[in-house]
């Protein structure tokens, strides 16, 4: 695999796609209403970061970042689910 960025830009012309540096997935102390109880309840969390881009003349833009909270035991975010 070799090339430049700019063999990536023009790429990007005929089928637009962004690459993304791997984090390490870490847990951490998430929050919920459960308003049948009427109190705040804590759980293990992972959450999954999904970033959209706009182009915007010839530049990819970050438009903007959905966070998506889920149980730290589960194997992804897509089986959680919804109360």
């Amino acid at each position: 695999m070799g090339g430049s960025h700019r063999d990536g830009a023009e790429g990007f012309r005929q089928a637009p796609f962004i690459l993304q540096r791997f984090e390490k997935i870490e847990t951490l102390r998430g929050a919920y209403v459960d308003f049948d109880a009427n109190e705040t309840r804590s759980f293990n969390a992972r959450v999954r970061l999904c970033p959209f881009y706009f182009v915007v003349g010839d530049d990819a833009k970050l438009g903007g970042i959905l966070a998506t909270v889920c149980p730290a035991d589960r194997k992804s975010c897509t089986e959680c689910p919804m109360p």
